[in-house]
């Protein structure tokens, strides 16, 4: 049985704010942006050549993956949309309720109709790619893949997204795998592979394994005040984030750059920086000339002079000038 309530409109609002990080998110996005500002600024006051050198250097909007992580998500976002996407439901069964999913024949008709394609394996194919790239996922299973059935699947919230740039640590994995142990749901167990990585994890972390365990006993409490349905899609919507970056073995890894493109952008780049400061350099010199000394002699003489004061002033006496004029002063003033 399939329903429209409020309930969806619960899951659909988790989907679109991500999980319990986002006053984090938030925060870290007006920290970028102050330093973008802050950077725009002073690439104002750098001489006009060297501002056309740093508009050369490739920023991590040019990454290899990003112009292709921005077109699957056009399409992801067409796919959401209320009216023409993909329709999402929440799914009522006899105990419970399925929030915010839909089925693995509905996004396969919509790829069809959409790119007007004539054969399923290439809608299929396509979904699959979406799927691996973490755009959408499989709400029982941690291989990444679609079918052409009636299994259902929920879109990732654009946090989760993979143009973020993210590229999340081992502590990072440590504090949700420990999280995962915290909660006695069977849809929360930890898989065989996770379970070896948690280990592996805490023998590694061995030394800091209290601070691990505390953030994700923080973590957890956050996630209990949450709505069930809410909290549901959120948990999902996580473990999918990490099924991208640390998959199950036998996985493809997407987030993997390719080597060669990789190393020739970070050369660019390098070459682009040495060029900025060789400029700077040279404009630093032509501003502010190097002082010559044209009497070595008489500089080292006032140095000398200089220090020697100083040395009397550090021992608590005075300066011998002060001390004369102190007893010419005293011999003029008293009678013959």
């Amino acid at each position: 049985m399939v329903t429209m309530n409020s309930s969806e409109k619960v899951g659909q609002k988790a989907m679109q704010q991500g999980p319990s990080r986002e006053s984090k998110c938030v925060k870290e996005d007006k920290d970028i942006h102050k330093e973008k500002e802050k950077k725009e600024v002073g690439i104002a006051n750098l001489p006009p050549n060297v501002q056309a050198l740093m508009s050369t250097i490739p920023s991590p909007e040019e990454s290899p993956n990003y112009l292709i992580y921005k077109k699957m998500e056009s399409i992801v976002e067409k796919m959401q949309d209320e009216t023409t996407g993909v329709p999402v439901r929440t799914v009522k069964s006899f105990m419970s309720k399925i929030p915010s999913v839909f089925t693995g024949s509905d996004l396969v008709a919509w790829i069809m109709r959409h790119f007007r394609l004539e054969e399923t394996w290439e809608a299929l194919h396509f979904a699959h790619l979406l799927a691996a790239h973490g755009y959408l996922f499989p709400i029982d299973d941690h291989c990444l893949t679609v079918k052409n059935d009636n299994t259902y699947y929920r879109f990732q919230t654009p946090y989760f997204w993979p143009s973020n740039q993210w590229e999340p640590e081992n502590t990072d994995y440590a504090v949700y795998l420990c999280k995962r142990t915290m909660q006695n749901k069977a849809r929360l167990e930890l898989a065989d592979y996770e379970a070896e990585s948690l280990a592996r994890l805490q023998k590694m972390f061995s030394r800091k394994w209290e601070f691990i365990f505390m953030q994700a006993e923080a973590q957890s409490k956050v996630d209990k005040k949450r709505d069930k349905l809410e909290r549901k899609v959120l948990d999902s919507q996580e473990r999918a984030f990490w099924d991208v970056h640390r998959p199950m073995p036998g996985c493809v890894n997407t987030t993997e750059l390719d080597p060669k493109k990789l190393s020739r952008i970070n050369a660019l780049k390098a070459r682009r920086l040495r060029q900025c400061q060789e400029l700077l350099l040279q404009h630093n010199i032509k501003t502010n000339p190097i002082v010559t000394i044209t009497n070595p002699q008489e500089i080292e003489e006032e140095i000398q002079k200089n220090a020697e004061i100083n040395t009397v002033k550090e021992n608590g006496k005075k300066p011998i000038l002060s001390i004369l004029i102190l007893v010419v002063a005293r011999d003029s003033v008293r009678p013959n």
